[in-house]
């Protein structure tokens, strides 16, 4: 089995542009161990020092779907209900474990593998990614400029 290594350099100090702050890689790394669906990306091991963080993850080959669909120019409309369909049952499972995603975008919904019949689709990036606790309403604007989200609210 193959996998895929994220290289995260950890910020050194609060004021200081470089890396990552600690707290967030966390914070993404924890949702990831929570969710465990066909349709988004798998974390398969940790590896954490001082100076940075390594996630091992499912390798996906087939690219963005956003540029699978600039390549096709046209998409079925059989496809395009099973993609939706893909992307729908993802986000319902995480919204079933209070999880909100903020920054979902084409370029963040990947293809397991390209030149296949049917691919499967895998979300990404959950950098920006919220556990949500009952009742209580979080309320920020995030994502990025050109797909913003606004608010998330577990019930």
């Amino acid at each position: 089995t193959l996998y895929a290594a994220k290289f995260v350099k950890m910020r050194k100090c609060k004021g200081s542009r470089l890396g990552l702050d600690r707290e967030q890689v966390e914070r993404e790394v924890s949702i990831l161990q929570q969710l465990e669906h066909p349709n988004i990306l798998r974390l398969h091991d940790l590896f954490a020092s001082k100076a940075e963080m390594v996630l091992i993850l499912e390798l996906i080959r087939g690219g963005e779907l956003f540029d699978f669909i600039a390549e096709k120019e046209t998409l079925t409309e059989a496809e395009a209900i099973e993609f939706l369909q893909q992307i729908l049952e993802g986000v319902a499972y995480m919204h079933g474990r209070h999880v909100a995603h903020f920054d979902l975008k084409p370029e963040n919904i990947m293809l397991l593998e390209k030149d296949v019949p049917n691919p499967k689709i895998k979300i990404i990036d959950f950098g920006l990614a919220q556990k949500l606790e009952d009742g209580v309403t979080f309320k920020s604007l995030c994502g990025t400029p050109q797909a913003l989200t606004v608010s998330g609210q577990a019930r």
